[in-house]
């Protein structure tokens, strides 16, 4: 072989080469060998069932979104709820410094921020990471579909003196996705883990519900979305995995045959591994019940109070 000035190059012994007389050992067993579901990555395997949800009537059994109220055809109206809601980013942006690690990295990565609270990474519930994926595909295409019917100018349009602390979407307001898929993915969480025979919540319901709203305020914080927009995104999400609860505890078909029935065992198998891989996960004190921790300024405080 000619190397780059014409000279010959040495080629070196491949122990591999089919012309050497020895056998390698070939990982099979016949009949048995695939390729498991942890080896999925979350986001394609979502792919697989994702469409079942579309094809549900969404969009005429769960209430559409009002109007944006800043978008009004009342102007006056209009004018006091965006002299509103201008003024509550302009003080929402005091907390920029204080939220600024967070908010990159929701607007980077909103699947990582989740998968990492949830503890779903690697090989570790993947069948929860499957079901974020999920969530945060629907709620994206859905919530932009609602930003097309009602075309809200983002906050910089209205007030550029905000100067949002990330880049303005190329993409409508309301509803905030961000809040959207959010809270799907928290509320599509909560209703596959609530206990069946008591109807009790699971104890991540709460702090995932939590998160969800921190995530949307923080977009608010960022100077991206108004709050209309991110109420109206909690809301629908909320409406949305009510109505697919029951296509959620749909039994399988033992025997698939469409397109449809097949998506929906991929849905069956991703709900049915969330709930193995929380199934023996416990809740007791949430922190608010431990006797707080008093800081020696608080403790100076208390003694000099009037």
């Amino acid at each position: 072989m000619a190397g780059f000035l014409g000279e010959k190059e040495p080629v070196p012994d491949n122990p591999f080469d089919p012309r050497h007389p020895k056998d390698y050992a070939i990982l099979v067993d016949f009949g048995n060998t695939s390729f498991d579901d942890a080896w999925w990555a979350p986001a394609l395997r979502a792919q697989l069932c994702e469409a079942l949800l579309f094809r549900t009537e969404w969009h005429d059994q769960v209430t559409a979104p009002a109007e944006p109220p800043y978008k009004s055809d009342d102007a006056n109206l209009a004018g006091q709820h965006l002299k509103t809601h201008i003024n509550e980013l302009r003080q929402a942006a005091l907390l920029r410094g204080a939220r600024q690690g967070e908010i990159l990295q929701q607007a980077s990565n909103l699947a990582g921020v989740w998968r990492q609270f949830l503890g779903a990474h690697g090989s570790r519930r993947p069948g929860t990471a499957a079901m974020v994926h999920l969530c945060l595909s629907l709620g994206s295409t859905i919530g932009m579909y609602w930003k097309r019917r009602f075309k809200a100018p983002r906050p910089a349009q209205l007030y550029p003196a905000l100067m949002p602390m990330v880049p303005t979407p190329r993409h409508p307001s309301y509803p905030s996705n961000h809040s959207l898929q959010s809270h799907l993915v928290a509320h599509m969480l909560a209703t596959i883990l609530k206990d069946p025979a008591t109807g009790a919540d699971h104890g991540i319901a709460e702090p995932a519900i939590a998160l969800a709203k921190r995530i949307a305020r923080n977009r608010e914080i960022a100077g991206v979305h108004f709050r209309a927009d991110s109420e109206v995104g909690a809301d629908y999400a909320r409406s949305l995995a009510g109505f697919w609860k029951t296509k959620l505890a749909e039994a399988a078909p033992a025997d698939p045959k469409t397109a449809d029935e097949y998506m929906q065992v991929e849905l069956a198998s991703i709900v049915s591994d969330v709930k193995k891989e929380w199934a023996h996960t416990k809740t007791f004190q949430t922190p608010d019940m431990f006797k707080p921790f008093t800081s020696l300024p608080d403790a100076i405080a208390n003694k000099i109070k009037p």
